[in-house]
């Protein structure tokens, strides 16, 4: 059971942080987009 809950803590913070790298990488290219 410790286990199962140590794993959803550490897929979600995984899930968050893909999340942030995504919506970075988002922002940069609208950036981009928006400059030219």
């Amino acid at each position: 059971m410790k286990y199962m809950l140590l794993r959803l803590v550490f897929d979600t913070k995984n899930a968050m942080i893909m999340l942030k790298l995504i919506l970075e990488v988002a922002y940069l290219k609208f950036n981009i987009t928006s400059k030219f």
